[in-house]
């Protein structure tokens, strides 16, 4: 479900800055709207796990569930206006085993603790310059590429902050969302180089189908969206366009 990051040498450069168009000083993002989704995770047609995910304002949870040993990793996020996680609370059970970990964003750092078997461990990392983090619920992938696409990115290389599902420990490492040719709603995301997943949304930029190096398929299978059902767009300054490596 998760990648391992790469190891980053120390002292290596953030990206590789490439000349861009300017943008326009105002853009639009257009994410999810409010609503109940759930996405299924298969493996040869097997459903491997499942994922739901309420959306309501600036607030979302989410749990995936894995269907042979009942491992949940489950996600509450406090939401910025342009969908930016603000705060996050995770928790990690296997059986009677149970992790929570709590970060908040601040500036330009991801500041947390985690909690198990009666320890406490506080840590802090680095955010990239455009703060996303990955709280590893798909949804957090139709966010990052929401702001892409209103920068006018057709390909996007910065840091990302991202959680392990099973240790809650964040990383943050160089990551790629491109443009899958001309088609605005698929993209390819590369977690590490040479390893690449395709990413499909909808008009209202929900992922409907992601495929992994591993041939892991994840689909939405059902959403509740809100009266209107249309994608929640939100007026905001952006910088930076075109196919730049940003970050």
């Amino acid at each position: 479900m998760s990648s391992t990051p790469p190891t980053t040498p120390p002292g290596s450069p953030d990206s590789s800055a490439i000349p861009a168009e300017p943008a326009p000083a105002e853009s639009e993002i257009v994410t999810p709207p409010d609503g109940d989704y759930r996405w299924e995770i298969r493996r040869g047609g097997v459903v491997m796990a499942t994922e739901e995910v309420k959306l309501d304002g600036g607030r979302l949870t989410g749990t995936r569930r894995i269907s042979e040993s009942g491992d949940r990793h489950e996600v509450e996020a406090d939401l910025g206006d342009d969908r930016l996680i603000r705060r996050l609370v995770l928790h990690y059970s296997r059986g009677p085993f149970t992790r929570t970990a709590t970060f908040e964003s601040a500036d330009e750092f991801l500041r947390g603790s985690i909690t198990a078997l009666g320890g406490r461990d506080n840590f802090i990392v680095k955010l990239g310059r455009f703060r996303e983090i990955d709280g590893d619920l798909v949804i957090f992938k139709s966010f990052i590429i929401a702001r892409a696409r209103a920068r006018g990115q057709l390909r996007f290389t910065g840091r990302i902050a991202s959680i392990d599902p099973a240790t809650l420990m964040a990383t943050t490492y160089k990551q790629t969302y491109r443009r899958g040719g001309n088609d605005d709603l698929r993209w390819i995301y590369e977690p590490r180089m040479g390893d690449t997943e395709s990413i499909e949304l909808d008009e209202r930029g929900v992922v409907v189908r992601r495929i992994d190096a591993r041939g892991n398929e994840t689909i939405l299978v059902g959403a509740t969206t809100s009266a209107s059902g249309r994608a929640n767009t939100i007026l905001t300054r952006v910088g930076g366009a075109g196919n730049a490596d940003s970050d």
